[in-house]
């Protein structure tokens, strides 16, 4: 047995006895990283005090501060290549010329033109200061490849798309420069904007989501394989820590620690979870007194 094959089945073992149900772990001494992602609110619970990082929807949780350990770090979601028509500035912003056609993915979602100023400024000086005004630490920018997917829908017209949301990033980076950002995907500007954000996460990189048939799949191997280079080469250029991000029936714990493994081995920080994000396993919360209002 090769040391890779002894690695693999250490961490195996070690994420099961540890319940890596839902979470992402690497050691450093003898401090375990757990993080979570998750967008619904608390009632009842609060998140467990051994979460170091915690990716939540501002919108159902104002107060996050008080459903956190003292050493965790809340960082709130943030869309800046689709705008959602459920959220509080819509109306600021419906029919606006950026706001493009539907996501057919996402009821409610319509993507963004990121090469538009009147949306930059939106975001840097009302979306971000809401969020920031309710205690979170930092920005999750989701949705970033919005730029690639229009310059590939359209490469005339949308031309400039990818740099436009780099531009962005960079200056939410240069208003708000003490916060935590995470960047979600975008591979094709990640080296672009590595010196912009503080983690780096990536979804499906072992599994995927079918839409249109409602299950869940392994990623294609090649796929897979392909990611893995990237992301260690951006993580070791840039020294930024990589986010796993992967989607799978929460009842298949097998599943899941095989997944959590794969990740903790190459080096990056697993969180497993169902394609809504509405749930969170009972290993990462606490039970509180009375009701958290949000």
């Amino acid at each position: 047995m090769n040391k890779v094959s002894v690695v693999f089945i250490i961490a195996c073992v070690f994420c099961v006895i540890l319940g890596c149900v839902s979470s992402s772990m690497k050691r450093y001494g003898n401090r375990t990283f757990l993080w979570v992602c998750y967008y619904a609110g608390f009632e009842n619970f609060k998140l467990s005090p051994d979460i170091s990082l915690a990716i939540l929807d501002p919108d159902n949780v104002a107060n996050p501060h008080d459903i956190k350990g003292k050493n965790t770090l809340v960082v709130g979601y943030l869309s800046i290549g689709e705008a959602e028509d459920f959220r509080w500035y819509w109306k600021d912003i419906a029919g606006k010329d950026f706001v493009l056609e539907p996501n057919p993915d996402w009821e409610g979602d319509y993507y963004i033109d990121p090469r538009s100023s009147g949306w930059r400024n939106f975001v840097i000086r009302k979306i971000i200061p809401d969020i920031l005004a309710k205690g979170y630490d930092g920005l999750f920018l989701d949705t970033i490849d919005t730029g690639e997917f229009l310059e590939w829908k359209d490469p005339q017209k949308y031309a400039g798309s990818k740099d436009a949301m780099v531009e962005l990033i960079r200056q939410i980076r240069i208003n708000y420069p003490d916060i935590i950002i995470i960047s979600n995907n975008g591979f094709p500007i990640l080296e672009k904007i590595a010196k912009y954000i503080n983690y780096a996460l990536v979804e499906d990189l072992y599994t995927s989501y079918d839409f249109d048939k409602k299950i869940y799949l392994d990623q294609d191997i090649e796929i897979t394989n392909q990611r893995i280079k990237s992301l260690k080469r951006i993580s070791y250029d840039f020294n930024i820590p990589i986010l796993t991000l992967d989607y799978c029936e929460q009842s298949n714990s097998g599943k899941i620690a095989e997944i959590s493994s794969k990740s903790v081995v190459c080096g990056f920080y697993p969180y497993v979870t169902d394609i809504s994000l509405q749930n969170i396993s009972d290993h990462f919360k606490e039970p509180v007194y009375g009701k958290i209002h949000n």
